[in-house]
This record gives C-alpha cells, sequence and structure tokens, in this order.
C-alpha cells in the first residue's frame, strides 16, 4: 500500500501534477506554487467569452507536457470554466525596514493580484502584501511606483507566472490553454 501511494506521488510528480503543498511553518518556499480559482491582474476574471486571437493549443491537464486534445483556430469562441496560475518564486529584497520587515529580508514572490498586492512567501508563511508594483509594467515590473521614501524592496528576480485557463467550446470541448495574449475577452 504505502509502496503504491510513493509510485503514485513520483508518476504524478513526472506528469507535473503533483505540488508540494504551502502550510504553515514550512522551512523553505515551495519551487512552484499553483493557485487555483484566481487569475493574475487586477479586474481580472476567469469566468466569461474570450476569442481566440492566435492559433492555440489546448491541452488534458494544465501543463505543457500534457496531451494536446484539440487545437483554437483563430476567431473561436471559449467560455472560460476554471483557472489556475503556476509561479516560480520572484525576489523582493527589502532594502529598509518596513512594518515586519528588515532590511535584506527576501520575499518570495508568486501571484500577482493587482493593485501592487502579491502572493508572498516569508518566514515560512504565504500571505498577501503590497509591493507597490506591477508585473505587467510601470517600472519594468520591478520597482515600486511611488517616490523613493515609501519604497522599501526591489524586485532583484523576476516572478515567472503561467496562467492557465480551464475552456469550453460552443460544440462542449474542454481543454486547458496557457494564456499568452492568445485571447480578447468581450466585455
Amino acid at each position: 500500500m504505502i509502496r503504491s501511494l510513493y509510485l503514485s506521488a513520483f508518476v504524478l510528480s513526472a506528469a507535473g501534477l503533483f505540488y508540494p503543498q504551502v502550510s504553515a511553518g514550512q522551512a523553505a518556499p515551495p519551487r512552484i506554487f499553483v493557485d487555483r480559482k484566481v487569475c493574475p491582474g487586477e479586474g481580472c476574471d476567469y469566468k466569461g467569452r474570450a476569442k481566440v486571437v492566435a492559433a492555440t493549443a489546448a491541452y488534458r491537464l494544465p501543463d505543457l507536457t500534457s496531451a494536446v486534445v484539440f487545437r483554437l483556430p483563430l476567431g473561436t469562441m471559449v467560455t472560460g470554466i476554471d483557472s489556475q496560475v503556476h509561479t516560480r518564486a520572484g525576489h523582493y529584497v527589502v532594502k529598509r525596514a518596513h512594518k515586519k520587515y528588515r532590511k535584506g529580508d527576501v520575499l518570495y514572490v508568486y501571484t500577482y493580484l493587482g493593485e501592487g498586492f502579491f502572493k508572498v512567501w516569508h518566514r515560512g508563511r504565504m500571505f498577501e502584501e503590497d509591493l507597490a508594483f506591477s508585473v505587467w509594467g510601470g517600472s519594468s515590473g520591478k520597482r515600486c511606483e511611488q517616490d523613493e521614501k515609501e519604497c522599501w524592496g526591489v524586485l532583484e528576480k523576476t516572478t515567472n507566472m503561467k496562467w492557465w485557463l480551464k475552456v469550453r467550446t460552443n460544440r462542449g470541448r474542454i481543454g486547458w490553454v496557457l494564456v499568452e495574449e492568445n485571447l480578447h475577452w468581450n466585455g
């Protein structure tokens, strides 16, 4: 029984499906954090209609090594039904004391939530923090937009976020697509 559990975990891990769960007091930040039922950014909603504006593959699972189940040609309409953001951490280094942080502290930066807020890992905990910048632009997505006296840190290693959207076509086909400027949302 235990051997089959280990084998199952190994198979899932090899397939890219088994990610460590974040728990209170965890000694190290997760290598990849999977945030479910969210999308990255302010005003972002993964449910709704979108038009395919670049040829797009739909996968069986939210993983590039998963099987492609169908392809979405230009102009296809899809409906978002689920969402995951998979993130390899960025490193935000505290440059001056701020709230509970000391100069030199490193915050591991994960999902962008909008308005400068991110999911971060620090001292064994995952929580939301206002880092006062956006990954989508502004000051190259690396420093805060406020004046120097308000800035308390800098992103020294950028995050690597992949947004996976589970879609349904008008014909009822369902698959996961990697969102990379390939969809235009209908407002």
